[in-house]
């Protein structure tokens, strides 16, 4: 305001000179204003009413017209606001008289050192409020004359101490009838409620935050963080407010124009435009086979390494893993093995399936069998002996690090977490990942493999202990240290947090949902939609909505 009018006879708090504009606006609005309207072709009468204000707490007082500071600054209790002073500081206490009569803390003196007996205070309408505005003098717009050593005492104050003249709302001709006139911003009453200093206004505040959600609805049509975080965004373009160039004014105005080359001109990039940080691509777009199109990216150093006797697990791993693509040869060789064989069948097939696989399709192939397919092929012959091993890897969004690249940074991405079956049982294996291994198929495949370290949570050596929503594991001892493989894209991330009740060697696992990753089940919603009838006489239409549905439309929605 001293921007506006900067000379000694500024209006100073009147704020309402600067709300006269409006003010007029509204009033019209509320008689009606001739709008065309482009559906019908003809005229109607549009209206418009202020349902609240919303606005910090020092706001508050501009346009409510009472003042939010001194012993009696709640805008609700008014002259019923219970403050103590200590020295210098003035503390709102008080707030027991809102528990229910019965309470047992009204009775206690720990708080204050005296017992509750008083009732909660009742808010004023709006027209006990004009009645109470026209029992004020007089005032001279602008500001207040020098009255520096004219302290008021505490017996000098009055129920009208804190109240200005009129508020400029109240030549509204509803403003009087509504229940809910000024709202208190939550965002800024909660960013206050642990400052520095203790029992202030703010925190007493937070009492009458229930009864303006009653009255106002939901709290997301009346908070300030979107205001207040798009104001924070214009203001972290300023670098020099000195200069024209770093007003907000000329941050807005680049900020619309990389918004319009970003949707209009293709292949320019700019800040919307430009791929995240956690990037990943399709390894080969030309394949068939979803072992072969995982969507990740390898990254950080990288060496070339040999494999010795660790192939013929990893053959066998990844060919397991490919059970869609190759069913039916997988039942084809266990037929086989049942003619000549009756014990150890899943152990002969693990040794002997990759060299019966790979004759079987050199055969096909010979013959010209579209099932030899270019993937399948591949997909026979195995890795080539010579593999990339990596420190870190992206899939899906989801960064992962190997535990010696861990070790140097202050953050945790070693984290690996892998539902598998042991003993005939559905259990989710924890361990950590060392190494990125990024192996070369011939037509140019490629397939990426994690070995990990698995820590041993069976349940019959108590090393892990499940809660509520807790899951605490011990790190002391190995796990399946002869099958420390699994494919990159079915890693799930998780983090360790030390375990104070126990010993170093217990862990927290934590398991999160990333940023922009959700688990949509979008075929049981489809099929309870199609499961569902269209009309039903004895129903409501809301009925067709079920918890599934809801949840469906919510994901896509988001």
């Amino acid at each position: 305001m001293c921007l506006l009018i900067p000379c000694p006879k500024s209006p100073g708090k009147d704020f309402d000179t600067f709300m006269r504009p409006l003010i007029d606006e509204l009033k019209n609005l509320w008689v009606g204003v001739a709008t065309y309207d482009a559906t019908s072709g003809g005229m109607f009468n549009f209206k418009a009413v202020v349902l609240w204000t919303t606005s910090d707490f020092p706001a508050y007082a501009y346009l409510s017209g009472y003042s939010t500071k001194g012993h009696l600054a709640c805008p609700e209790c008014l002259a019923n606001t219970h403050f103590r002073s200590i020295r210098s500081k003035t503390c709102y206490m008080g707030s027991r008289k809102w528990l229910p009569s019965n309470h047992q803390w009204r009775k206690s003196k720990d708080f204050d050192s005296f017992v509750e007996y008083a009732e909660p205070t009742k808010p004023k309408s709006g027209d006990e409020i004009v009645h109470l505005l026209d029992q004020l003098p007089s005032v001279t717009p602008g500001k207040a004359p020098n009255t520096s050593g004219t302290k008021r005492k505490l017996h000098e104050l009055h129920p009208l101490h804190n109240w200005s003249p009129h508020s400029i709302f109240f030549e509204l001709e509803y403003w009087s009838k509504l229940k809910l006139q000024h709202n208190m911003d939550v965002m800024h009453v909660e960013k206050n409620i642990f400052p520095p200093s203790f029992f202030t206004i703010m925190v007493h505040l937070c009492i009458h935050l229930p009864d303006q959600a009653l009255l106002g609805g939901p709290i997301a049509c009346r908070w300030m963080y979107s205001a207040e975080r798009c104001l924070g965004t214009y203001k972290g373009y300023v670098r020099n407010a000195a200069l024209l160039e770093g007003s907000i004014a000329e941050a807005y105005v680049v900020d619309e124009e990389l918004t319009f080359l970003s949707l209009y001109v293709k292949g320019l990039e700019t800040k919307f435009t430009r791929p995240e940080r956690n990037i990943d691509v399709i390894c080969n777009e030309s394949s068939s086979f979803a072992l072969f199109k995982a969507r990740l990216r390898c990254s950080g150093t990288s060496h070339l390494k040999f494999l010795t006797t660790e192939f013929d697990a990893l053959q066998w791993y990844i060919l397991n893993n490919c059970h869609e693509d190759i069913k039916s040869y997988l039942d084809e060789h266990m037929d086989i093995l049942k003619q000549n064989f009756s014990n150890n069948l899943e152990q002969l097939q693990a040794r002997t399936f990759p060299t019966w696989f790979k004759s079987k399709m050199e055969e096909l192939r010979h013959k010209g069998s579209s099932e030899a397919t270019d993937d399948m092929y591949s997909l026979v012959l195995g890795p080539f002996d010579r593999y990339t091993s990596c420190t870190s890897c992206i899939i899906n969004g989801v960064r992962f690090h190997s535990k010696c690249r861990d070790d140097t940074l202050h953050t945790q991405n070693c984290g690996i977490s892998v539902p598998s079956n042991h003993g005939g049982e559905e259990v989710d294996f924890y361990g950590v990942l060392l190494e990125v291994m990024e192996l070369s198929y011939i037509l140019d495949r490629k397939v990426v493999v994690f070995r990990c370290k698995w820590y041993n949570t069976d349940k019959r050596m108590r090393n892990i202990h499940c809660e509520t929503d807790l899951t605490t594991i011990k790190m002391s001892s190995e796990w399946y240290a002869n099958d420390p493989y699994i494919l990159a894209t079915q890693a799930k991330q998780v983090f360790y947090l030390a375990d104070t009740k126990r010993d170093k060697q217990w862990m927290f696992v934590q398991k999160i949902s990333h940023r922009n990753i959700r688990d949509i089940p979008i075929v049981d919603a489809i099929d309870e939609v199609l499961a569902t009838p269209y009309c039903e006489s004895s129903t409501s239409s809301s009925s067709l909505i079920t918890p599934k549905l809801y949840m469906f439309w919510s994901y896509l929605i988001a």
